[in-house]
């Protein structure tokens, strides 16, 4: 599971909840952005080993929501925000279900800004640690002192 796995899951998703309405961006393109859209961000990650070849990975992302200019501006950024705790859980390319968590939202400078963790525990795939050596002779003896 990849960070580019989740974000294209979170923009399928939001593809679902919000429709054709709006555009999706993978990432921040500034002013060359067509309102209303929304950008997913990765902001950091982090893995844990957990014992054997199992290992807790936490990710942290942000959504940023934006709607067009008109009189209701606000009423619609309050509606973006509710709408985006539909945001529970996302399928991934390879059809896992990841559930979002710490689901929380707040609106600052005309945007929404939605935050969640995608927690999951992985088992990678074991590296063979043994290496195949030459044959190697060994003398067994004591030295005698001369």
């Amino acid at each position: 599971m990849g960070i580019n796995d989740v974000i294209n899951a979170v923009i399928l998703a939001l593809q679902e909840i919000f429709g054709d309405g709006y555009r999706y961006y993978p990432e921040n393109v500034g002013q060359n952005m067509e309102e209303p859209c929304f950008y997913v961000q990765y902001l950091n990650g982090r893995e844990d080993y957990l014992v054997g070849n199992r290992y807790s990975v936490s990710q942290h992302f942000v959504i940023h929501g934006h709607v067009e200019e008109s009189i209701e501006k606000k009423k619609k950024l309050n509606e973006m925000s509710t709408s985006l705790y539909e945001l529970e859980y996302i399928k991934l390319k390879n059809e896992d279900l990841i559930r979002l968590e710490n689901r929380n939202s707040n609106i600052e400078d005309n945007v929404v800004i939605f935050y969640f963790d995608v927690n999951v525990h992985l088992i990678k795939k074991k590296i063979d640690e043994s290496v195949n050596m030459q044959s190697i002779n060994m003398n067994e003896g004591v030295k005698k002192d001369v």
